[in-house]
C-alpha cells in the first residue's frame, strides 16, 4: 500500500532511541532480537568477518559499532529494526565521499512532466540494504577493509554464543573486519552509488548530464529520480517499468509500488489520471512536529510572522534591530530543530512560510529571545493550516520566473531576494502551472540601492532557471529563452543594456552574469508592475490579510483528516512514536 513504509527513530518523549535503554524496556526482547538479527547479516552477507584484536595491523585503529533503532510500520505491522552503523568519525578515509541526490525542484519538474505528458504514470522503488554489499575500495580503486569493534553487551547472549565470540573477546569488547561497505562509513554512500551507477549504465539506464541524480533510458520512454536507494520514476509503458524494475533485481533486493497515491521521500503523492493532476502533501507531519515541541495547545496564528508596517516617506532607513537577550542552550538547539523540520516542509508542500522559516534561520546561529518568540509564531501558524498540499497541472512545461528583493529588511543592512520559478504554457498569459522552485534568501553582499537589490536578485533567480532550463532539457523538453518578470525598471534596463549605468562597479564585479545570460538568449528579462510580481511574497513579511490572500494562490489547504494509523505509529501502550524530520529528504532509506 502507499502508505506502508513510516519509519521513525524517536521515542515517545521525541527523544533519540538508544539500544541501551530500548532493550532495558517492555520491548527489550524484541530489540534484542532485532539486535542479533543485524549481527548475522553482516556476517552472512560477507561485509564483515570476525578477527582477534591482535589481527589488527600496525598503524590502523578500529571504529566503534554504534546500533541505531528504528521502528517501522510496514504493511500494517509494525517492526523493530536495529541498523548496524560504524563510528564514521573514527574512520580515517581521504577519498572523495560525495554522494549525489536529486534535489526538489528535480523532482517537482519530473512530477510536472509525469502530467504534462500523454499517458504517463509515476511509481517508485526502494532498494533494501543498498549499502551492505559494496566492496570496500581505497581512493584508487584498490580493495580496502575497515576495522570495527563492537562492545559484548550489544550482542545478544545467544549470536555470542553461535560465533563463539567469547574465544575473541578482548577487554569486554570483539572485532571485526569490513570489507563491504556499511552504514556509517563516509565513503559507503558514494562507494555504493558508483556501483549502482555503473550497473544502470550496463543496461543503458544514464545518468543526465546536466542534471546530477536524474536518469533516462537510451531508447525507452522512462525516466527517474534517485535519492539514495529510492526512486521516483515517470514512464509511459508498463513494460518498460518492468525493464527497469527487472534490471535492479539483478544486483539488488527492492520493493516497488504502482499505486497512484505513494510515498516518495517524505512526501505524499496522489496522482488522480482522471483530472490529470498531482497532489504533493505530508499528512501527520505538522502534528508531529508540533507535539515534539510541546505546542499542540498553543494559539493558531493566520500568518507565520508579525508584520511591522513600514515608514513611508522616510529619508533615512533604519535597518532590523538585533536583540541581545540570551537565551539557554536547550532553547538554542530546539530553534535549530524547527528550523530543520519546517525547512523541508517549506519547500515541499507550504512555501507560505519559507520566508519566515529563512528569516528564523539567519539568527540560529546566535539567537535571542525574539528568535524564540518568531520561532513559536511559525508553529502557531503551522498549528492553523497543518495539511497544506501543492497542486500540479498539466502545462507546455515552459520555464517562467518571478524575481523581486527588499531593500535594507535585514540585519545588518542586508537585503533578501526572492523568486519564484514555474513550468506555464507557451502562452505566457496563462497562470502558474505547478511550481518547481522558490527562493528567499538574503544577498550575500551589502547593496547600495534597490536597484542593486533588486539587480542581484535577478542573478540569483536567474541562476537557478539555468539549473531548471537544463533539467528540463535533460528531460526532452526544450526551451526557449526564459522569462524572468521583475518589478523594477531600473534593474530590467541593466540587464538588457538599455540603461545606462553611473556609479555601479559594484554591480559590475558580482552580478553582471545575468546579462550575460540575455546577451546568450538564455533568459528574457521583463517589467511588470509589483502589483502582479508573486516574488515580492518571498522578501517580507505581509499584512495577515495580503498573506491570506497569496496562500490561495500557491497553496490548496486539504480539509484537516484524522491520521491513519500507519502514520501516527501509535502502539506500544498508547504511546506514540514521532517521527524525526530532519532526516526526510536524505531519505535514509530503509
Amino acid at each position: 500500500m502507499a502508505h506502508a513504509n513510516t519509519a521513525v527513530d524517536l521515542d515517545e518523549n521525541g527523544h533519540k532511541l538508544v539500544y541501551k535503554k530500548a532493550k532495558q524496556g517492555s520491548d527489550g526482547a524484541i530489540w534484542e532480537k532485532a539486535a542479533g538479527t543485524e549481527i548475522i547479516k553482516l556476517i552472512q552477507s560477507k561485509t564483515g568477518r570476525w578477527i582477534r584484536h591482535k589481527d589488527i595491523p600496525p598503524g590502523r585503529k578500529a571504529a566503534y559499532y554504534n546500533p541505531r533503532c528504528r521502528i517501522k510500520m510496514k504493511q500494517g505491522e509494525l517492526q523493530h529494526r536495529v541498523r548496524g552503523t560504524i563510528g564514521g568519525d573514527q574512520v580515517d578515509f581521504d577519498g572523495d565521499t560525495a554522494a549525489y541526490t536529486a534535489s526538489m525542484p528535480t523532482l517537482k519538474i519530473l512530477l510536472n512532466a509525469v502530467v504534462s505528458t500523454k499517458n504517463a504514470k509515476f511509481a517508485t522503488a526502494d532498494i533494501k540494504d543498498y549499502y551492505l554489499g559494496t566492496p570496500l575500495t581505497d581512493k584508487y580503486g584498490r580493495p580496502a577493509v575497515e576495522y570495527m569493534r563492537i562492545q559484548m553487551d550489544f550482542i545478544p547472549a545467544d549470536v555470542q554464543a553461535l560465533y563463539n565470540l567469547a574465544d575473541i573477546e578482548h577487554h569486554g569488547a570483539v572485532y571485526m573486519e569490513i570489507s563491504k561497505s556499511i552504514y556509517g562509513l563516509p565513503q559507503s554512500g558514494r562507494q555504493s552509488q558508483d556501483r549502482l551507477v555503473k550497473h544502470l549504465r550496463a543496461h543503458d539506464y544514464i545518468q543526465c548530464r546536466n542534471t546530477p541524480s536524474l536518469f533516462r533510458h537510451k531508447t525507452r520512454g522512462i525516466a527517474f529520480t534517485l535519492v539514495v536507494d529510492d526512486f521516483g520514476i515517470m514512464y509511459t509503458e508498463e513494460a518498460d517499468l518492468d525493464h527497469f524494475l527487472t534490471t535492479l533485481r539483478l544486483q539488488y533486493e527492492i520493493t516497488e509500488d504502482r499505486d497512484v497515491k505513494q510515498k516518495y521521500v517524505g512526501i505524499t503523492i496522489e496522482h488522480d489520471r482522471k483530472a490529470n493532476t498531482i497532489s504533493l502533501s505530508m499528512p501527520g507531519y505538522i502534528e508531529k512536529a508540533l507535539a515534539r515541541f510541546q505546542m499542540t495547545d498553543a494559539r493558531k496564528a493566520s500568518s507565520p510572522a508579525i508584520y511591522t508596517p513600514p515608514e513611508y516617506g522616510a529619508k533615512i532607513h533604519f535597518d532590523e534591530v538585533e536583540d541581545d537577550t540570551p537565551i539557554t542552550a536547550e532553547e538554542k538547539t530546539r530553534i535549530q530543530q524547527i528550523v530543520g523540520v519546517l525547512l523541508f516542509y517549506a519547500r515541499a508542500v507550504d512555501p507560505t512560510m519559507l520566508c519566515a522559516v529563512n528569516k528564523l534561520a539567519s539568527h540560529q546561529a546566535e539567537p535571542s529571545a525574539t528568535t524564540v518568540t518568531q520561532a513559536n509564531r511559525i508553529l502557531q501558524y503551522a498549528a492553523k493550516y497543518p495539511s497544506a498540499s501543492i497542486l500540479l497541472k498539466a502545462s507546455d512545461m515552459q520555464l517562467r520566473c518571478y524575481s523581486d528583493a527588499s531593500y535594507l529588511s535585514e540585519v545588518n543592512s542586508r537585503s533578501r531576494a526572492g523568486g519564484i520559478l514555474y513550468l506555464g504554457d507557451a502562452d505566457t498569459t496563462t497562470g502558474v502551472h505547478g511550481a518547481i522552485d522558490y527562493l528567499s534568501c538574503i544577498i550575500s553582499t551589502v547593496v547600495s540601492s534597490a536597484a542593486e537589490a533588486e539587480y542581484a536578485a535577478l542573478f540569483l533567480v536567474g541562476r537557478e532557471a539555468i539549473c531548471a532550463n537544463q533539467t528540463l532539457t535533460d528531460l526532452g523538453f526544450p526551451q526557449a529563452a526564459t522569462l524572468i518578470i521583475c518589478d523594477n525598471q531600473c534593474a530590467v534596463g541593466i540587464a538588457n543594456r538599455s540603461v545606462k549605468q553611473k556609479r555601479s562597479k559594484a554591480i559590475n564585479m558580482r552580478y553582471h552574469w545575468i546579462r550575460d545570460q540575455v546577451d546568450l538568449e538564455a533568459v528574457t528579462i521583463e517589467w511588470q508592475p509589483g502589483a502582479v510580481n508573486l516574488a515580492d511574497f518571498f522578501t517580507k513579511n505581509h499584512p495577515t490579510k495580503h498573506h491570506s490572500a497569496m496562500r490561495n494562490i500557491f497553496v490548496h489547504d486539504k480539509p484537516h483528516e484524522k491520521l491513519p494509523q500507519t502514520c501516527v505509529l501509535a502502539h506500544v501502550a498508547g504511546k506514540i512514536a514521532y517521527n524525526d524530520a530532519n532526516n526526510y529528504f536524505n531519505c535514509i532509506a530503509d
